[in-house]
């Protein structure tokens, strides 16, 4: 036996995945790129353009995508870009 404990090893990957999508985004007024990004204080995720970094409303007007539905989808909330508020 032995007394060194093994540590897991860390993900291949150290960046946050992303994925995009098109969506009509009403500030550029056009249809552009847009990336899910979460927000770290409020735990939530949303589509926001690429080109000018507005939230894009969808699904009714929500803002928000609920993790879970995410999970459900394959997609880890945890593992998605930041929001940066500069």
């Amino acid at each position: 036996m032995s007394n060194v404990l093994t540590f897991p090893r860390p993900p291949e990957s150290a960046t946050p995945s992303t994925v995009f999508r098109t969506a009509h985004c009403p500030d550029c007024d056009g249809t552009r790129s847009a990336s899910l990004q979460r927000t770290a204080l409020a735990r939530h995720v949303s589509w926001r353009c690429v080109t000018c970094g507005v939230t894009i409303r969808d699904r009714k007007g929500r803002a928000f995508i609920p993790h879970h539905e995410l999970r459900a989808c394959g997609i880890d909330p945890d593992n998605l870009p930041e929001v940066r508020r500069d």
